[in-house]
């Protein structure tokens, strides 16, 4: 983008990446933090400021950009599915963008929080029985408070573990393990009437139920 703004200067932006593969409530979330100068450095040491982003140049450049990454490194298997992203995604990937005036410890605080925090922060977590780990969140849609994996919907993953034990004593065979490599399956998504739910919606449906 800086490049466009002047071809033969070739204007450099200080940009400052942090890949994150998790969302808020823990679920699999790849996504990038970047932290840009609003500005360049040319060739010549020339410094030009600019305070106005494309975000429609952002999500095509970005979208175009990880795919073509993706199809290099994945080879001509993925041309199906690249082809099928740009048929869908016609407005590129989501960008979320937020200009910040800050000064430079603000900025280096900034970007040690998200170089060095952990997948939660402990002022997150509300309880642990020893086993089980219970923690809050908001989400950016609402802005509302969740608990994540109350101590309650629990059970659901306790019956899921029968379940497969149950199988194993009576059939002789674990539904988990992958009759090609052998190796054990790992519970990724529920689904429900066809459509996938969380944890936490299935038990407050089965719970509601019961009232």
């Amino acid at each position: 983008m800086f490049h466009k703004i002047n071809k033969s200067k070739k204007f450099t932006p200080g940009i400052i990446c942090v890949l994150h593969t998790f969302g808020r409530f823990l679920q699999w979330n790849p996504h990038i933090h970047c932290l840009v100068s609003e500005g360049g450095v040319s060739d010549d040491g020339f410094w030009r400021k600019t305070d106005f982003f494309s975000y429609t140049y952002l999500r095509n450049a970005f979208c175009t950009a990880l795919l073509n990454m993706m199809e290099t490194k994945l080879g001509p298997s993925f041309k199906a599915m690249k082809g099928y992203i740009y048929k869908h995604c016609k407005n590129g990937f989501y960008i979320w963008g937020k200009p910040n005036l800050c000064d430079p410890k603000t900025i280096t605080k900034y970007i040690g929080r998200y170089l060095g925090r952990l997948v939660t922060a402990t002022s997150r977590i509300d309880a642990y029985d020893g086993e089980y780990v219970t923690y809050h969140y908001n989400r950016h849609e609402d802005n509302k408070l969740y608990q994540a994996v109350s101590k309650e919907a629990h059970k659901i993953f306790l019956d899921f573990n029968r379940w497969r034990t149950a199988i194993l004593s009576v059939f002789g065979y674990d539904p988990l393990k992958c009759p090609h490599c052998g190796k054990a399956m790992l519970l990724f998504e529920l689904y429900y009437n066809h459509k996938p739910i969380s944890l936490q919606e299935l038990y407050e449906r089965s719970k509601a139920k019961h009232l």
